[in-house]
């Protein structure tokens, strides 16, 4: 069990352009110290949990600031199995290293949106792709590291989404989340979005970046934990433009599965109706939100009855026609994407 604790905005500096971590996190009562608050987290918690520090930027405190942070959590120390965090890629020294060790950090998120220096600089992070790089290197023998990406930034190209993907496969993280750019009231970028000089993406074109950097990074061995952002109603009555979708996750393995039986019907010349043979778990994906890939095939001339086979791999699928065997995988779909 992860025990959320949010800190917006600690340790950031300047604040993103598109972030407002106070609505995100729907901590509205800054009044309320953090010792009593903590003592109203911890006071329904038996059993050792892992707590999670989320909204600002731990990394960013001096080790004098990190060591007084921990410290407010030395009474309920019984009851913490270690930490996890979320942080800027900033330059970290060995200093802070150790105080993260000696405080049972295991695991470290870094915020990388993109790998275009030009971008983060617009985007106000603080920091360069040089700067998570070095980061990445000094943490990565004493924890875990996981990275969180993003789509639909301000002057975004194909080539921006196969860096992020390079990466991945050069660093190979060992978990990734995966954001669509939301615009959300109170922000920089929301002022640009009503003076038109923001356009965000649609939905479908988040999905199709959303594709591609998951589907490269499942073959460079890192596992996607998240797409998009979770819904609450803080959120929902404060995203004013932008691609969200509470199952977006959902979507974007909808849209894999689409696009790679495409690809091996228009490969094999496969039309008109056929069998396929999937796993179980996978007949959602198959199916699409509120059947829309169902539908899209038929667009295409092509229909499907499916056979539910649990040795199938999950992502995997078998197409029969006239005794003809066609198999595949949901990496066939990065055919079909422009990247």
């Amino acid at each position: 069990m992860i025990l959320p604790v949010f800190l917006p905005h600690l340790g950031c500096g300047k604040r993103c352009i598109y972030c407002n971590q106070d609505l995100i996190t729907g901590i509205t009562d800054k009044n309320k110290g953090l010792n009593e608050f903590l003592s109203i987290l911890f006071d329904p918690i038996t059993s050792p949990v892992e707590v999670g520090l989320y909204g600002g930027n731990v990394l960013g405190l001096s080790a004098h600031e990190l060591k007084d942070l921990f410290r407010l959590f030395n009474p309920f120390r019984n009851r913490i199995s270690g930490f996890r965090l979320s942080a800027k890629p900033t330059p970290v020294s060995r200093g802070i290293v150790t105080v993260l060790r000696k405080n049972m950090v295991h695991t470290i998120e870094l915020g990388i949106p993109c790998m275009n220096d030009t971008i983060l600089t617009f985007l106000g992070r603080g920091h360069s792709t040089n700067d998570f790089f070095t980061t990445f290197d000094l943490l990565k023998n004493d924890f875990a590291l996981g990275l969180q990406v993003m789509v639909g930034l301000p002057g975004e190209t194909g080539g921006d989404i196969r860096a992020t993907a390079a990466m991945l496969s050069q660093l190979h993280p060992q978990f990734l989340r995966i954001y669509p750019l939301l615009v959300i009231d109170g922000t920089p970028l929301a002022q640009m979005w009503r003076q038109s000089t923001f356009v965000p993406d649609s939905v479908e074109q988040a999905l199709e970046k959303a594709v591609y950097i998951s589907l490269k990074a499942g073959q460079a061995g890192t596992k996607v934990i998240k797409m998009g952002l979770t819904e609450n109603e803080v959120l929902l009555k404060k995203v004013i433009a932008g691609p969200y979708h509470p199952a977006f996750g959902y979507l974007v393995k909808a849209e894999s599965f689409y696009l790679a039986i495409a690809a091996r019907c228009n490969d094999a010349g496969l039309s008109g109706e056929m069998k396929v043979h999937l796993n179980p778990k996978d007949l959602p994906h198959l199916l699409g939100d509120r059947r829309k890939n169902i539908a899209r095939f038929s667009e295409k001339g092509m229909a499907f009855a499916w056979v539910m086979d649990q040795t199938i791999e999950e992502g995997s699928f078998c197409l029969v026609k006239s005794g003809k065997r066609e198999t595949g995988n949901i990496n066939d779909a990065l055919a079909m994407l422009p990247y």
